[in-house]
């Protein structure tokens, strides 16, 4: 609803944001069909995670793709639900990963930043390589968790 487009097929999301760890496959799929065209993916920690292997696969397919990683150490959007239904948070959380140093490890360009200027620093600088580019950036959940807090009833 934030997000102006100003041609078709460049924006791309799952249904609602519905769809756990879509966006980096997805960006995948639109780097190879639009080969010519920057592609920048933005996911959470969670979905990330969940198929962060394939930065293995954008390395040798050379897929110069932008992922920016928002990490909080948790599966925040199962712990709101957890959270508005009355449950204890279980299985939602955990360590601390550093997803820019582990995509070095698969060959790609990494980095983790903690401000709006490392962040537009680290993407000229990530794409200037050629290679696919992961950034970390840890965020507090506190931050927009309370967005995502079930009403009050008063």
């Amino acid at each position: 609803q934030g997000w102006t487009t100003y041609e078709p097929m460049t924006f791309f999301e799952s249904n609602g944001l519905s769809a756990m760890s879509y966006a980096f496959p997805a960006a995948m799929a639109a780097s190879l069909v639009f080969p010519d065209r920057p592609v920048l993916c933005t996911i959470g920690d969670g979905g990330f995670g969940m198929t962060m292997v394939d930065v293995e696969t954008c390395v040798r397919l050379r897929l110069p793709i932008v992922t920016v990683v928002f990490n909080d150490c948790s599966l925040s959007l199962i712990q709101v639900a957890q959270a508005r239904r009355g449950l204890a948070d279980v299985g939602v959380r955990y360590g601390k990963i550093n997803f820019g140093a582990a995509a070095e490890a698969f060959g790609a360009w990494g980095r983790r930043v903690r401000s709006l200027d490392e962040l537009g620093a680290a993407v000229d600088e990530g794409r200037g390589t050629g290679r696919p580019v992961v950034i970390d950036v840890p965020v507090d959940p506190a931050e927009y968790r309370m967005h995502s807090a079930p009403p009050t009833v008063t």
